[in-house]
């Protein structure tokens, strides 16, 4: 079994470690070569070198101060080794806390080249962080892969690891923790729907590419909170199958969808868009819209006739890391619960956030009525 890496072609300019260039210099360096620039595809070619030579020390020496760091990091987690990319970008100055984006690779692929979806390119104008963890090596898949459910006797324990990382992360720079998000390709968005299943009070949103649930996962996904959902899969996927397969354990797309939606306490009915054919790709993309939903979260199911086991970029009419980054960027984490009121017996929804919490809490009542209420907290140990 090969899930491999997305079909898309990885970028020079952003494929290898330490070789990231400022976006500032990559547009640049795009409109000297007389071409249309773009942060996400920048396609090198021939051009006359010597003559922009100069110009090139001169702008690299001149946005050197300003580049983004991308470091590796590695922990011993369960007594092994593990490692994750983390990309800061030149915006991030500490001062405000910002978002975090786990990105998961696909089996037998790594942290590292997984990179090449641009996530950071993105980041670099948004202003927010990427870890780009890496997976061990499943015996039975023969590659590096998630412990996502797929593999019953496949027991590393990535629930935890990536906690720690998030933990790691926050430790040492300024994370906004109502703005955690994961996505992943293929295995690495199995994982992250497991994500959404048993850490929704950590995460605001997952988005995941030609990855469903489980079929061993499904029936005990069962998250703490409402917790918003993309998924974004090609009808003619011949790795993931589209209507499921006993092969992969996957439930199908639909399958996979009706459970978020139930979940999320949806409407059913779904608002469907059919986005503009504008690539010669032989591809149509159509987006299946269900909210709003409980908390103000959203599932949003990109689906993509023709498409198979790929992540989409600039040669189709969308990339799939813009509408994943537009997708986070609407939604904070919400955790919320509902109690009686024995005065009047009325059901009143508290949104709380965040939950856990350091220093600050917010309690939002539902109701608009005017009231004097007296809220209590208590710990675990009711102290």
């Amino acid at each position: 079994m090969s899930y491999d890496t997305p079909k898309r072609s990885y970028n020079p300019l952003y494929a290898k470690k330490s070789s990231i260039l400022h976006p500032k210099l990559s547009i640049l360096l795009s409109i000297f070569a007389k071409r249309p620039s773009n942060f996400l595809s920048i396609t090198p070619y021939t051009m006359k070198i010597k003559a922009l030579l100069p110009l090139f020390l001169v702008l690299l020496y001149s946005y050197s101060a300003q580049a983004q760091l991308d470091t590796t990091y590695y922990f011993n987690f369960n007594g092994k080794d593990r490692e994750y990319i983390l990309h800061v970008p030149a915006l991030y100055d500490g001062s405000t806390a910002v978002p975090l984006v786990l990105a998961l690779h696909g089996l037998g692929d790594s942290g590292d080249n997984f990179q090449g979806i641009g996530m950071s390119f993105v980041a670099d104008t948004a202003n927010f962080l990427v870890a780009y963890p890496t997976a061990l090596v499943d015996p039975l898949l023969g590659g590096a892969a998630w412990d996502n459910g797929l593999n019953p006797f496949y027991d590393e324990d990535d629930l935890g690891f990536l906690n720690a990382l998030m933990d790691s992360v926050s430790l040492h720079y300024s994370v906004d923790a109502d703005r955690i998000y994961a996505t992943g390709f293929s295995m690495g968005g199995f994982m992250s729907q497991l994500l959404a299943c048993e850490m929704s009070n950590k995460f605001a949103a997952v988005a995941s590419v030609s990855g469903t649930l489980a079929t061993s996962v499904i029936g005990d996904c069962s998250p703490s909170s409402p917790i918003s959902v993309l998924h974004m899969h090609g009808t003619n996927d011949g790795v993931i199958d589209y209507d499921g397969s006993p092969f992969t354990m996957n439930v199908s797309v639909d399958d996979d969808i009706a459970h978020w939606v139930a979940k999320n306490a949806c409407p059913t009915t779904p608002v469907v868009t059919a986005l503009p054919d504008i690539a010669a790709d032989g591809l149509t993309v159509e987006t299946f819209q269900y909210g709003p939903c409980s908390g103000g979260t959203e599932v949003i199911f990109y689906k993509i006739t023709n498409g198979e086991h790929q992540w989409l970029g600039s040669a189709n009419d969308i990339r799939a890391t813009l509408e994943i980054w537009n997708f986070f960027s609407q939604h904070t984490r919400v955790n919320s619960t509902t109690v009686a009121l024995n005065e009047n017996e009325l059901d009143v929804e508290v949104l709380i956030a965040p939950n856990p919490f350091n220093d600050e809490l917010t309690i939002t009542l539902s109701n608009s009525f005017e009231k004097e209420y007296t809220v209590q907290l208590f710990n675990a140990l009711g102290q």
